[in-house]
């Protein structure tokens, strides 16, 4: 496959998920040929230090990829400054960009994946990413494809065309959600709180960058495609994380077989929308909620 995607990995200072999110990508079909960026986070303090120089020493030795870019920040930058503007220095040059965090576990099938669509949606500016994880839904009714209206954020890839459409003024998104008087659906038919996590921005040092770019591509009407079985899975749901301290499991069967299923119709899945909305219903009370209050920038 020609004109694959870059990768952008982001790390902080946990050395052993790093290690196991390297060992999978490495695995992938297209790994060889890709080019990937890796952001590493500095070290808030001494505590950390220790953590994030074994991290920046696994980064050093990484071999199997077709080039290699480190950017080591000079100073703590927190969970979501260091994705946002490193997503926009790789845009800067890229024209996409395939985005992972050091907690994620991928498929073999997941950059092929990954790079097919981001290649087969490049210029239809209604679609704002590609999705490689799904929650453990039931998927009896589901396509092996499907779009959400909205964004997501483990495991994803998108366009220079489309990141262009993410917001960071919570104020503004939240002016303009309630005033298109579309809460309800933001918060997938009241079975999901996004709305109230989009707010708490306003008011906490702690800020979401995935509820807003959630917020910036639902504003925009853009879709992500999302598949039926999953190419990622989630490590960092075990407490060891630094913004999440709960043991969480959200992992379900990596996809087996794939295959290229282009969608004619570029519209949202009423089917896909209504089986997550029954799984969110479904789930432990505020889970999702909490899971997303705690990925979050320091």
């Amino acid at each position: 496959m020609r004109d694959l995607a870059p990768i952008a990995l982001f790390c902080f200072n946990r050395p052993g998920h790093l290690k196991k999110s390297i060992d999978a990508l490495k695995k992938n079909y297209l790994c060889k040929n890709s080019k990937i960026y890796i952001f590493s986070d500095a070290a808030k303090n001494s505590n950390d230090l220790p953590e994030v120089n074994k991290v920046r020493s696994i980064i050093k030795n990484l071999e199997g990829f077709k080039e290699k870019k480190i950017i080591f920040r000079n100073k703590n930058y927190g969970l979501a400054k260091n994705i946002v503007e490193g997503v926009n220095f790789v845009l800067k040059k890229e024209t996409k960009i395939i985005v992972l965090e050091d907690d994620l576990i991928t498929n073999k099938y997941f950059l092929k994946y990954m790079n097919t669509y981001l290649n087969i949606y490049l210029k239809n500016k209604n679609i704002a990413s590609i999705h490689g994880y799904i929650y453990p839904v039931n998927k009896k009714n589901l396509n092996d494809n499907f779009f959400i209206r909205g964004a997501d954020c483990w495991g994803w890839g998108t366009w220079k065309r489309a990141w262009v459409k993410y917001q960071s003024n919570t104020k503004k998104l939240v002016k303009e959600i309630k005033n298109s008087n579309q809460i309800k659906q933001f918060n997938f038919n009241n079975s999901k709180n996004y709305y109230k996590m989009l707010k708490k921005n306003l008011y906490t040092k702690k800020k979401s960058w995935a509820v807003q770019w959630y917020a910036s591509a639902f504003l925009a009407n853009m879709l992500t495609l999302y598949p039926k079985h999953t190419y990622i899975k989630n490590i960092g749901l075990d407490g060891s994380g630094e913004n999440t301290k709960i043991k969480y499991n959200l992992n379900t069967s990596f996809n087996k077989n794939y295959k290229i299923s282009k969608i004619d119709r570029i519209e949202e899945s009423i089917i896909g929308r209504k089986i997550l909305e029954e799984y969110f219903r479904k789930s432990e009370k505020n889970l999702i909620e909490k899971i997303f209050s705690k990925l979050i920038n320091d």
